[in-house]
């Protein structure tokens, strides 16, 4: 694309510097597999050693993903003291055109680029998660973001499957409900690092997304270990809009398979319409069930009979659950499915109360110590570099890199502030053991069994709660004219 005003750039700088050798851009070029024009060489040639070695580097890592075969560049003096290994993939797409990678106005493009990644982007998601500095303005703050994210390698080698869902119907579950009249749409995704492989920008985003309007940004490390390399990941949309993340990693020890739950992030304007409650009953379920398949395989060698042996068992089993028959089926009244996790707000341990017996620490005898088989479990799930205080199961050392996400009991709930439970016997426990007002940074290690007994008494609070409140809506309706 030889126009006038490149001609004169290029006049100008043969004038005005020294030249790099035009067969070494040829070679380098060449090594890429892609063709640079007469004037594309020229300016090339007059770039700095720094600038013309970040250039090729990007160009390398990039042609991995993309195909071209042919590229077009400002002359040096419009891009002086320009990084190109800050420009991010999805930057690069978009000024792919044809076969020619389209660089020319560069800095132009790429700052209505970062124009729109601020709009686009909720307030204070680049700080303080990845070590920013509020003095450098918002600019460099993105520009902090996507290098953060693509040195760890988080980064889209593809989309999303469409607007209401990451994955195709075969990789992911959606399940759509309604809560307090606003339609709630979540997908399961099994092996988020593998099956979404492709969307590790877009799942990255959207957890800082939510993260930052709660608590704060996360770290690509930490994002990457503790809540993208699970084994489940629970994506929930409200109304279309991002609003919960939860995760799970089975980890096994002494031949148990532990579900080891991960933080459980909800945007503010979220956290009182049980997200989360529904999303671990999602993944209790399938943990159980997976469990409940190991029951069944056992049975014999083949997976149909196996399936009929069981069935008579497995129907009672339904019943027992949905509370039309008093005593469980003894084989299956056994499976227990181990989970653990950090609970860092009253409100986080709370519910559990109502449907689960076998649980440390229990509010009904809050000073007992763990007994050894929970012991176990909680040392084999511990985050590294973490300590444990084995008599209450109190976790210290998990916040380094992320202290921001410490709570601070003299802000607001939902604003880095404590999310007390409606029981205050539960509030009155997790403010003695965690002593916000120390700003310690500490958490709860929660060990519990979930059994069949424990999913009777949540369909048994879910029903007592829809009962309420539709008789409360009937007597609204049939009292409005009074």
């Amino acid at each position: 694309m030889i126009t006038t005003s490149r001609v004169a750039s290029l006049v100008r700088g043969m004038i005005t510097s020294k030249a790099r050798p035009l067969n070494i851009i040829e070679r380098d070029a060449l090594e890429l597999g892609i063709k640079v024009g007469i004037c594309d060489k020229r300016f090339l040639s007059r770039y700095s050693d720094k600038q013309y070695d970040s250039l090729f580097l990007r160009l390398s890592l990039f042609k991995k993903h993309w195909d071209f075969s042919r590229i077009l560049v400002d002359p040096a003096h419009l891009i002086k003291n320009f990084d190109f290994s800050s420009l991010p993939d999805d930057f690069l797409v978009s000024r792919i055109e044809g076969a020619t990678l389209n660089l020319i106005h560069l800095k132009t493009s790429y700052s209505k680029y970062l124009d729109n990644r601020i709009k686009q982007s909720p307030p204070g998601i680049y700080h303080p998660g990845f070590k920013t500095d509020n003095s450098i303005g918002p600019e460099a703050a993105v520009v902090e973001f996507v290098k953060a994210a693509e040195e760890k390698g988080l980064v889209d080698t593809g989309r999303p499957f469409n607007s209401k869902r990451l994955l195709s119907p075969k990789l992911s579950r959606l399940i759509s409900y309604l809560s307090y009249g606003r339609l709630v749409e979540a997908e399961i995704v099994d092996e988020p690092m593998k099956s979404a492989g492709h969307l590790q920008g877009t799942i990255f985003s959207l957890i800082n997304e939510i993260g930052v309007q709660s608590w704060g940004g996360f770290p690509p490390d930490f994002a990457r270990e503790r809540l993208m390399d699970v084994t489940k990941a629970v994506i929930v949309k409200v109304d279309g809009e991002n609003a919960a993340y939860s995760s799970a990693k089975t980890i096994s020890a002494n031949g148990k398979d532990i579900r080891w739950f991960e933080i459980a992030l909800t945007k503010p304007e979220f956290q009182k319409i049980g997200l989360q409650t529904r999303s671990f009953y999602w993944l209790f379920k399938e943990a159980y069930l997976e469990e409940l398949a190991k029951f069944v395989s056992t049975l014999g060698r083949f997976r149909a009979i196996n399936f009929l042996k069981a069935l008579p068992k497995l129907i009672k089993a339904l019943l027992y659950v949905f509370g039309f028959i008093k005593n469980p089926p003894p084989h299956i009244a056994e499976i227990k499915v181990p989970v653990a996790f950090l609970a860092v707000q009253p409100v986080s341990i709370g519910p559990f109360y109502e449907y689960v017996d076998d649980i440390y620490p229990n509010v009904k005898n809050s000073d007992a110590e763990p007994d050894s088989e929970k012991k176990m479990i909680a040392r084999a799930v511990l985050p590294s570099g973490a300590r444990m205080d084995e008599k209450n199961f109190v976790v210290e050392g998990d916040y380094e890199g992320i202290e921001h996400l410490i709570l601070d009991p003299t802000k607001p709930p939902g604003e880095g502030g404590v999310l007390d439970y409606k029981d205050e016997k539960v509030n009155k426990m997790m403010w003695k053991r965690l002593g916000y007002n120390d700003r310690a940074g500490r958490d709860q290690m929660v060990i519990m069994n979930v059994d069949l007994a424990a999913f009777r008494k949540y369909f048994e609070v879910q029903r007592n709660k829809r009962n309420k409140e539709r008789t409360v809506k009937t007597a609204l309706r049939i009292t409005k004219d009074i």
